[in-house]
């Protein structure tokens, strides 16, 4: 359960660490219904569509300015900022 820190240089290379680590498991690993990652990802492959040529669009940039609490107010929800936004547009 509690590791000691990885000697790593970065993040990037934490990241690596971590990535081998999980790609090693793999194989070894069963799902609730005892098959293999490995032939659940195979049979689950064959379904999958292909990548769409473009990214969707998934945001959109509206103009709002924070309030003197640091609050933006957008869709009917507010977001906080930092306070050093306050009366900027953001």
């Amino acid at each position: 359960m509690f590791q000691p820190r990885l000697p790593v240089e970065s993040w990037v290379a934490l990241n690596a660490v971590v990535v081998a680590e999980l790609e090693a498991e793999v194989p070894a690993r069963r799902l609730d219904n005892r098959n293999s990652v490995v032939n659940s990802l195979a049979l689950e492959g064959e379904h999958l569509r292909a990548m769409p040529a473009h990214p969707s669009a998934t945001c959109r940039v509206v103009a709002r300015v924070a309030d003197k609490f640091g609050n933006l107010r957008a869709d009917h929800i507010t977001y906080p900022v930092p306070v050093c936004h306050a009366y900027r547009s953001a």
